[in-house]
C-alpha cells in the first residue's frame, strides 16, 4: 500500500495536485486500499483535464459586462439570475439573457462533458470491479483526506452520521450514511466548472441545491443504498447553461422535487437523470421530469423497478417564487 500510495502521490505531482496538507492526513491517505487511491487518480485526472475545455464554452468578457454579473462578480446566484431573466425581466437584464445564447457554445461544452462522463465510467467500473465492501472501509470513519487541484479541492472521506456541505471539485464519499445539505454546486463557475459528488454507498439524504449546472457541471453519482434526495427550486439533473447529471446505480431511492426545472431538465443545456435499479418514487413541481426547453435536452431514465411518478403543481409557494408572479 505504501509504495502505491507514493507512486499516486508522484503522479500528483505531475498533474499539479498538492499533497495532504498535514502529517496525520497523509499517513491517513498511506493507509487507505489501492483501489482507493487509483479511484481518486482517475476522478482527479477526469475533472483535471474536462475543467478548462468546460469553462471554455463561456464568453467569459460578455458575462462579466451583463447587468447582473458587472458589479456582484460570476458567482453561482448572479449566473443563475441571468439565466431566468430570459422569461422574468425586461430591459437590459432580459436583453442579456436572450445574448447569452449566441455567447453560449453548447456543443463544445457536451463534448467535454462527454469525456469527463467515459472517464467516470471508467472509474467506477474498476471500482466495482475490486470487489470492496463496506465494512473494508469503515475502518477509514470520519478521517477525511483533502487535495488541492489546478480544478478545485478533492475531498475523500468516510462521513457516515455526518453533513457534508463543503463546495468542493470532487467528493468521494466512501460509504457512511451521508447527509448532503446545502449548495452542492461551483460557488464561481467560470473559476471552478465543475462539481462531482461520487458516493460508494449508504443511506443518503441530499438536500438543497444538488446535480444543478447553471453555467457549469454538476454530477452526482451514488452507487448504492437507499436514498433520498430533496430539492426546492431546480435541480436532481437539471442544465441551465450548463449540465446537471445525477444517476444513482441501485437502491429503493426518493427523488422529490418542488418548484420548477427537476429531474431531467434543461435550459440551454443538459439534464440528466438515471437510475439503474429499484423500486423509486419520484415527484416533482412544473417544467420536470424530461423535458428540455431552447437547445436544452433533457431525460429521465429508469432502467428497472416498479417506479411511482407523480408531476403536479402543488406547491403554490415554490411555484410562485420561481416565475415571479402570484398563484392563485
Amino acid at each position: 500500500r505504501g509504495e502505491i500510495a507514493l507512486r499516486v502521490i508522484r503522479a500528483c505531482r505531475e498533474l499539479g495536485i498538492e499533497s495532504p496538507v498535514s502529517e496525520s492526513a497523509r499517513r491517513r491517505w498511506m493507509g487507505h486500499p489501492p483501489a482507493v487511491k487509483r479511484l481518486f487518480l482517475r476522478l482527479a485526472v477526469a475533472v483535471i483535464e474536462a475543467a478548462p475545455r468546460m469553462a471554455a464554452a463561456y464568453d467569459r468578457p460578455f458575462l462579466e459586462r451583463c447587468s447582473f454579473t458587472e458589479n456582484g462578480g460570476l458567482t453561482h446566484e448572479n449566473l443563475l439570475k441571468l439565466a431566468l431573466h430570459l422569461w422574468q425581466g425586461d430591459g437590459d437584464a432580459r436583453k442579456d439573457g436572450l445574448e447569452s445564447y449566441a455567447h453560449f457554445d453548447l456543443p463544445f461544452l457536451s463534448f467535454a462533458v462527454t469525456r469527463c462522463l467515459d472517464r467516470m465510467d471508467e472509474a467506477v467500473a474498476e471500482w466495482r470491479a475490486a470487489g470492496l465492501e463496506r465494512k473494508d472501509l469503515e475502518p477509514f470513519a470520519g478521517e477525511d483526506v483533502l487535495f488541492a487541484t489546478p480544478a478545485g479541492t478533492i475531498l475523500i472521506g468516510y462521513q457516515s452520521g455526518k453533513s457534508a456541505s463543503d463546495r468542493h471539485a470532487v467528493v468521494i464519499e466512501l460509504g457512511g450514511d451521508t447527509e448532503y445539505d446545502g449548495i452542492t454546486v461551483p460557488e464561481r463557475p467560470l473559476d471552478v466548472p465543475v462539481a462531482v459528488i461520487l458516493d460508494l454507498g449508504g443511506n443518503d439524504s441530499y438536500n438543497g441545491v444538488v446535480a444543478f449546472g447553471c453555467y457549469s457541471v454538476s454530477m452526482v453519482f451514488d452507487l448504492a443504498g437507499a436514498d433520498t434526495y430533496r430539492v426546492k427550486g431546480h435541480g436532481l439533473g437539471c442544465g441551465m447553461f450548463g449540465a446537471g447529471i445525477l444517476r444513482d446505480y441501485q437502491g429503493d431511492d426518493q427523488y422529490l422535487h418542488t418548484g420548477f426545472y427537476g429531474e431531467g431538465a434543461a435550459l440551454a443545456g443538459v439534464g440528466l437523470l438515471i437510475d439503474d435499479k429499484g423500486n423509486d418514487r419520484y415527484s416533482c413541481g412544473t417544467h420536470s421530469q424530461g423535458i428540455g426547453m431552447t437547445l436544452g435536452v433533457g431525460l429521465l431514465i429508469d432502467k428497472e423497478g416498479n417506479d411511482s411518478y407523480h408531476a403536479a403543481a402543488d406547491d403554490p409557494e415554490a411555484f410562485s417564487s420561481a416565475w415571479g408572479r402570484p398563484v392563485s
